[in-house]
């Protein structure tokens, strides 16, 4: 989950310069008008909208709605969730629909439920965007430093868990997974069956497009990864010959 910590006010800031996005102030006003959309039987005053840290891909928002069916047995009642819009115009929404679907049925992973999505711009916030049930806790990258050894050890087996969940998951080539549009329904996840897998994205054409066109075959995970790692290595040196690549390990 988007974790709210003191420091992300800045960070955001610095991000929505860097994106050239409308600036938090003026947008809250936007998404406000699009929960007022989604949400009409919720009141203005009954809405909350949090400023969060996004990523590279994302920019991420917090709501809390109040009178809001999130079951079909249950009253209705206040519900936090999480709105993502892509920063980027050649973002595929489809395509994170597709992966959280998958994972949603293919593993034991906890996956945040889609409630709403709109794959085009034609909405108050100008902008595809989903929204997806807030998940409770807190992001590794600011709690692991707080955890005590015990702690830590836990969340080392828990995240081993979560790496053999994916690495129990086996094709017989490596993609990107999605959903044609013409094929989306509304409901999620989505059914396995819409789901497709395209090859890997081309980041130039000529030499390296054959060679990409050429993997779709079977490959041993380190063999697909390795080839990967020197095409990427080969195009960063065409455009920054004099420059350097350097690891970066969390720790």
């Amino acid at each position: 989950m988007p974790s709210s910590c003191s420091s992300c006010s800045s960070r955001s800031g610095t991000s929505t310069v860097y994106y050239g996005h409308t600036a938090f102030t003026e947008f809250s006003g936007q998404v406000r008008h699009l929960c007022q959309v989604l949400w009409p039987q919720s009141s203005p005053e009954g809405t909350t909208i949090e400023r969060l840290t996004g990523g590279s891909y994302n920019r991420v928002i917090g709501l809390s709605i109040d009178n809001v069916n999130t079951d079909a047995i249950a009253p209705p009642q206040a519900a936090r969730f999480i709105l993502r819009i892509p920063r980027f115009e050649s973002a595929q929404v489809e395509n994170q629909i597709a992966t959280l679907s998958f994972l949603k049925q293919r593993t034991q992973i906890p996956i945040p439920k889609i409630v709403l999505f709109d794959l085009t711009p034609e909405n108050a916030i100008d902008s595809p965007y989903t929204v997806q049930l807030r998940i409770s806790g807190l992001d590794l990258q600011t709690g692991y430093q707080t955890l005590s050894h015990a702690q830590r050890c836990s969340f080392v087996r828990q995240f081993a868990r979560v790496w053999l969940d994916l690495q129990a998951v086996i094709r017989p080539i490596a993609g990107h997974l999605y959903i044609p549009r013409e094929d989306l329904s509304a409901g999620f996840p989505a059914p396995l069956a819409q789901i497709k897998v395209s090859h890997l994205r081309l980041e130039s054409r000529g030499e390296a497009s054959e060679a990409i066109m050429n993997t779709l075959k079977t490959q041993k995970p380190l063999d697909m990864l390795l080839f990967q790692f020197r095409r990427w290595s080969d195009l960063h040196r065409k455009s920054a010959p004099n420059s350097r690549i350097i690891p970066n390990y969390f720790t």
